[in-house]
């Protein structure tokens, strides 16, 4: 049995880390309204505060960091759990980093790092790579009530 003591790696961790940090150094540089929400054509039409672009999307990587420590807790299929533990653990940290690149992008955009053209192309591109990344390790899961694609037919039988 593999010893699961911390369902996310060190290293989804440390981008939840670095995105607190980030939204908290700069917090005051940040102007009081930011935007968002564009248009197709890159223009602003929704503004919010502050504090709402520095603290959500944070947040939300916590709420899965901790969501993600307790899915495999109450999953039926818990004993399978130990055939797919770093896949696991892996999906989990590829969705918290790729959450935070997100959020540094539009953090640095709000601090006019990058423009909105280059916001516009980021995001898709990292979106595609967190699907490629996915896709790559989906195989290995085991059946499990949280992860992986159910299929009406049982597991092992083919079309």
């Amino acid at each position: 049995m593999v010893k699961k003591s911390n369902a996310m790696p060190w290293w989804g961790w440390l981008a939840w880390l670095i995105a607190m940090t980030v939204g908290i150094v700069l917090y005051f540089h940040m102007p009081t309204h930011v935007p968002t929400h564009y248009n197709l054509a890159g223009e602003p039409n929704q503004f919010g505060s502050r504090f709402a672009a520095v603290i959500v999307e944070p947040a939300i990587m916590i709420g899965i960091i901790l969501l993600w420590h307790i899915l495999w807790k109450i999953d039926p299929k818990k004993r399978n759990y130990d055939a797919f533990w770093s896949t696991y653990r892996f999906i989990g940290g590829v969705i918290i980093v790729f959450i935070g690149l997100m959020y540094l992008s539009t953090v640095g955009h709000f601090l006019n790092v990058a423009p909105v053209s280059v916001l516009l192309r980021f995001g898709p591109t990292v979106y595609a790579i967190l699907i490629l990344m996915l896709a790559n390790v989906l195989p290995r899961l085991q059946p499990n009530w949280w992860l992986g694609i159910r299929t009406p037919w049982p597991h092992g039988e083919s079309f």
